[in-house]
């Protein structure tokens, strides 16, 4: 099974939240290479990297630049589909809209699908847009969504709920099974508070034993790939790329872009 990072690509994005200690633009070619090479010495195959579509050109910018170097590096690429992607009304769309507005995500992803470096199954990932993805399948023969929670398996975290233990059911049916090692959402300014709105929420990583016990469990036959969730995605604390800057420093490695 061949393993591919998730990754965030809204860092210094003009009007954007920051995170403690990100410095770095997500659509610098420098700064995306050293995140390449990092993902790559973590025996990482590629990335399933965060896409919005045509709504924000400064994501799309990230995304365009992570496929050519992924082909430069010969890495796999897919892209996953934010919930931003439907704009910003999509708190109001009806399935219909969005439904419609994945016809126009597809289209605008062809560019994506012919290159060398998108996984051979040309899988795009929905992740909880609120689409009715079998639908949109229908309208659109021949591509390969697949759901968030359902055949790409991703923690939950609600009050009364074994994380672990649910993300362990997911991943032994997942096409794409997942691993981290924790999660937390809190916002700095007001801990007790999500940075997203509502109540923070946490998964302890029980000092490791969380990502242990994942990883151990079986997953399917229908596995093909495992997305490390995530490699940087500081504002839920999932990422690991920072300790993969502390061992390349070790190493004497350059990671100066992303400094």
């Amino acid at each position: 099974m061949k393993n591919l990072a998730h990754v965030v690509t809204f860092f210094g994005k003009p009007g954007g939240k920051t995170a403690s200690g990100v410095n770095y633009n997500s659509n610098d070619l420098r700064v995306i290479d050293t995140q390449l090479e990092l993902i790559q010495r973590s025996m990482h195959d590629g990335v399933i990297v965060l896409w919005y579509g045509d709504v924000d050109p400064y994501i799309n910018e990230a995304c365009e630049n992570f496929l050519f170097l992924c082909e430069k590096r010969q890495m796999l690429f897919a892209l996953c589909v934010d919930p931003w992607a439907m704009g910003a009304n999509k708190a109001t769309m009806t399935v219909d809209q969005k439904n419609t507005k994945w016809t126009v995500l597809l289209g605008l992803a062809k560019p994506f699908f012919s290159s060398p470096a998108y996984i051979p199954e040309k899988y795009i990932i929905d992740f909880a847009t609120g689409a009715d993805i079998p639908t949109v399948i229908k309208q659109n023969p021949g591509f390969q969504i697949l759901r968030t929670y359902v055949e790409v398996a991703w923690p939950k975290v609600s009050a009364g709920l074994d994380s672990k233990a649910n993300l362990i059911q997911q991943n032994s049916t997942a096409i794409i099974p997942g691993v981290m090692h924790s999660f937390s959402d809190y916002d700095p300014k007001t801990p007790a508070n999500s940075i997203w709105g509502g109540p923070a929420r946490r998964i302890d990583g029980q000092d490791g034993l969380f990502e242990l016990d994942v990883m151990k469990a079986p997953v399917g036959p229908q596995a093909t790939y495992r997305q490390r969730i995530t490699f940087n995605d500081y504002f839920e604390r999932t990422h690991v790329e920072r300790d993969l800057i502390n061992d390349a420093l070790r190493l004497g490695l350059d990671v100066t872009p992303l400094l």
